[in-house]
């Protein structure tokens, strides 16, 4: 699905993410073999395209008719339309355009040599044949798992989605960790359209599921922008500093492997910093930027004083000033759901050309942006990182979708935007989600979610290497320490004593190295990592191991369970350590239902329902003062509460601008620990 604008109407487009064509047509005017192909596209779950000229540095604007058909599996198709001339030549530039990218991504070393791909995968037809759409792409269609794999990755080179050969390999993986690692990313449909669209308008959103690939296609806006010119400034910014320096990692490695000839002028042409920044160092954030650039009034963190309240003082001195020369051209930012419409004023005020925002429409069950997405340009429904079935069980724990008790109800907009296709009968709601198939095959030939409880005659530890060895059998043995993820989803003092037990476990067992992040703070190659749920944003893992002592009744530990459980590429496990827990028979026949029928099937609130839902939900999102965190945290760890004074006089004293509510709880944590060895 996709959103246009039209004439600041927004309006819904049902366009398949199944498919894309930027051939001369306008939507509603498409001649009937092109419905016939997109149609085709959607019964199959098959991605194609119909495009003028693979992605390269200058098109073919001369050739008005003919195009090249594209889909993963199947030979590359070189069409005819009929009653024009130039084809021939038109057929000489594709292969040309498509050798040029073979050669510049280095796909020879792995693929061979281009002429042999070439007799082998590419083919031409006439526009004729489209009339029998199935008997076309039968003809195309390749068996051979080698043959499938090399058109998948010529397909992901002429649409831009290019893939470090290096890394993702021709050979065809077996195992399901194979997949992960050799994975080919190839952009869908509704990707693709961002990709090729040239919109004018100054401010352009990308909305979706986190997993949808949002940040990837921000690194290929940034490639192009970048390359448009030797004096562009660009801003890449995100609300997390951990963030903001990963980001900064990820475009040096993006630039690399796409072979972005430009050198990277940090800090003179691309910026990569969070949105807050310090105080005397301009470069460590947009809004730092823009008060040394301007000569703005400065505010660092206070208790008082939220960030939009900030970039509204900022906008109104800027404001003051009259005329604004533009700091930048572009500015982009990733996770835009952490900022309010000041933030939206002042990048565009200090913006010559445009703004690129990316952000997620259900980060957390406290979310309140999903209407948000509504007014996005881009909408993407499809989480290529999750499971469907391990999503849909996230989902329902964390909204509470099978218990008596919710902790929060959608509405039928709502869960489309989120991806959903919804089915109502009565006062039952029907959810489901369409196969991905991520890797070569569809995501319900195995199990993407498990829950475990504890046994009284096992540890704990003894649980975990019972998990691992599961994973590594189905493996055929090859499951590596970076293949696991455990993360601790409820906050106890008792979890650090438990996560060093598991680690020692882990060693004696297998002989691995593990990575504890929250003393570490970052991901250490070749090591299981070991964290609590302050610590494991933007976690991507083969396997996750999610252990909880029981399934809590608050919305805090409801959220980190949706968040931790979203964090595997092939399946979550949620442990329960209390062998005494009995787990809620509505609970185990949910998942049920969705292991059997891919889908959720459950009650509707009535209006007295989402009344009593509503006012626990505001209650329970409302942000915390620094104050009341440290009060909370002293309450559930029992700690005299004589600390909290000295807890806040000690944060007086240190930089916490900018910081998120978790990295708060740390901070607390560290300070607390502090005080008391005393």
């Amino acid at each position: 699905m996709i959103i246009f604008v039209n004439k600041d109407k927004f309006i819904i487009s049902m366009k398949s993410s199944y498919f894309y064509h930027n051939l001369p047509y306008e939507e509603g005017e498409e001649p009937d073999w092109l419905v016939n192909i997109e149609e085709y596209s959607r019964v199959n779950s098959l991605r194609v395209y119909l495009l003028k000229n693979p992605v390269v540095d200058s098109g073919h604007e001369e050739y008005e008719k003919h195009f090249l058909l594209l889909a993963s599996g199947f030979q590359l198709c070189i069409v005819e339309e009929p009653d024009s001339e130039n084809f021939e030549s038109f057929e000489e530039d594709i292969k040309g355009d498509i050798r040029y990218l073979y050669q510049k991504y280095d796909y020879r070393s792995k693929m061979g040599l281009y002429s042999k791909v070439e007799n082998e995968l590419i083919k031409s037809t006439k526009l004729g044949d489209f009339a029998d759409i199935a008997g076309l792409m039968d003809k195309l269609r390749l068996s051979e798992p080698l043959q499938k794999r090399k058109s998948e990755l010529l397909v992901s080179l002429c649409i831009g989605s290019i893939n470090e050969i290096a890394k993702v390999g021709v050979d065809v993986p077996e195992t399901l960790v194979e997949k992960v690692r050799h994975k080919i990313q190839l952009f869908d449909g509704d990707q693709t359209r961002f990709i090729y669209d040239n919109r004018q308008q100054k401010v352009i959103k990308i909305q979706g599921l986190s997993g949808t690939g949002k940040t990837e296609l921000l690194l290929h806006k940034l490639k192009e922008l970048y390359s448009l010119s030797d004096d562009v400034k660009i801003f890449f910014t995100c609300h997390n500093r951990i963030l903001a320096s990963t980001l900064r990692i990820r475009i040096q490695q993006f630039f690399n492997y796409m072979k972005v000839q430009k050198q990277i002028d940090w800090e003179e042409r691309l910026w990569c910093a969070n949105a807050w920044g310090r105080t005397l160092d301009p470069d460590s954030g947009l809004y730092s930027y823009i008060c040394e650039h301007y000569g703005l009034s400065f505010h660092s963190y206070s208790n008082s004083t939220s960030f939009d309240q900030i970039c509204k003082q900022a906008l109104n001195e800027l404001r003051s000033q009259g005329e604004v020369k533009p700091a930048f051209d572009y500015i982009i930012v990733d996770e835009s759901q952490d900022f309010d419409q000041n933030f939206e004023e002042l990048c565009k005020a200090v913006t010559s050309k445009q703004v690129y925002m990316a952000g997620d429409v259900f980060q957390s069950i406290f979310a309140e942006h999903i209407a948000k997405a509504y007014n996005a340009d881009y909408l993407l429904g499809k989480c290529y990182r999750t499971a469907p079935d391990t999503l849909m069980f996230a989902h329902a724990m964390g909204l509470g979708l099978f218990e008596p008790k919710r902790y929060r109800w959608l509405k039928e907009e709502d869960w489309k935007t989120c991806g959903y296709s919804v089915k109502r009968n009565g006062d039952r709601l029907t959810l489901t989600r369409e196969p991905n198939k991520r890797f070569d095959g569809d995501d319900i030939s195995y199990e993407s979610v498990k829950v475990y409880k504890r046994k009284q005659t096992a540890t704990i530890e003894q649980m975990v290497c019972v998990l691992i060895d599961e994973m590594n059998k189905e493996n055929d043995n090859t499951l590596t320490p970076n293949d696991v993820a455990i993360i601790f989803v409820d906050e106890k003092k008792d979890n650090y004593n438990l996560a060093n037990q598991i680690c020692i476990a882990i060693g004696n067992k297998y002989n691995w190295e593990t990575n504890k992040a929250y003393e570490s703070k970052k991901p250490v190659a070749n090591s299981v990592l070991v964290s609590n749920r302050n610590n494991a944003k933007g976690l991507e893992y083969p396997y996750v191991i999610c252990i909880t002592e029981n399934i809590a009744d608050n919305h805090q530990f409801r959220n980190a369970l949706y968040t931790m459980l979203t964090r595997s590429f092939i399946r979550s496990y949620l442990l329960i350590t209390d062998p005494t827990y009995k787990v809620p028979q509505e609970v185990k026949d949910g998942l049920h239902q969705i292991k059997t029928t891919h889908a959720m099937d459950i009650k509707c609130a009535d209006s007295d329902e989402e009344k009593e839902i509503g006012m626990r939900f505001e209650q329970a999102k409302r942000a915390m003062s620094l104050k009341e965190l440290v009060e909370q945290y002293v309450k559930n760890n029992n700690i005299d509460e004589v600390y909290v004074n000295k807890i806040l006089e000690m944060f007086g004293l240190i930089d916490i601008t900018g910081l998120e509510e978790d990295d708060l709880l740390e901070k607390i944590e560290k300070t607390t620990d502090l005080l008391m060895s005393r």
